[in-house]
């Protein structure tokens, strides 16, 4: 992940490197990019606890039956619980990566200088990253649209069949 996130900036940014350059640089900030994905990972688990939590006991409310209530209130705001903190935290470490690759920095710094350079740009990343997320859910679904019009999958044999001939 360094070695491309490197590559790709400098190219980018019009400087040419040899490919030892780039791999050097990019393999030197390993095991920082590894400790802040680790970092970014228990991150945005913990942030999404609380809300997991309240749509866990929204599920055994609605469960145990007779507690509509519960499963109308608690399920959707442990839905948004989930969410909004989850989306908070990738727009704040967002550039954590990058930071360590590219100033070398770090683990610890890098995180704190993706939350400063993050900073006054969080609507804007939260909007590209809403727009990716749409583009990508459209081609998903335009995909799902052309593939299973085609035929479908043959479990035992895994290969594709047209649709009213795949055998029994």
């Amino acid at each position: 992940m360094g070695t491309l996130m490197y590559a790709a900036v400098e190219s980018l940014a019009g400087r040419q490197h040899s490919v030892g350059e780039v791999l050097s640089r990019g393999l030197s900030s390993g095991p920082s990019v590894a400790i802040v994905a680790v970092v970014i990972m228990v991150a945005q688990t913990v942030s999404v606890l609380p809300g997991a939590i309240a749509v866990t006991l929204g599920g055994i409310g609605a469960a145990a039956g007779g507690m509509e209530a519960l499963l109308c209130c608690l399920l959707p705001t442990g839905m948004l619980m989930v969410l909004i903190p989850f989306i908070y935290v990738v727009i704040l470490l967002f550039l954590a990566i990058p930071s360590a690759v590219l100033e070398g920095i770090g683990p610890m710094a890098a995180l704190s200088r993706s939350v400063e350079l993050t900073k006054g740009h969080r609507g804007t990343i939260f909007l590209i990253l809403f727009l990716v997320g749409l583009v990508m859910l459209f081609l998903a679904f335009v995909l799902g649209l052309i593939g299973g019009a085609g035929g479908q999958i043959d479990p035992t044999t895994m290969q594709i069949q047209e649709i009213g001939r795949a055998h029994v």
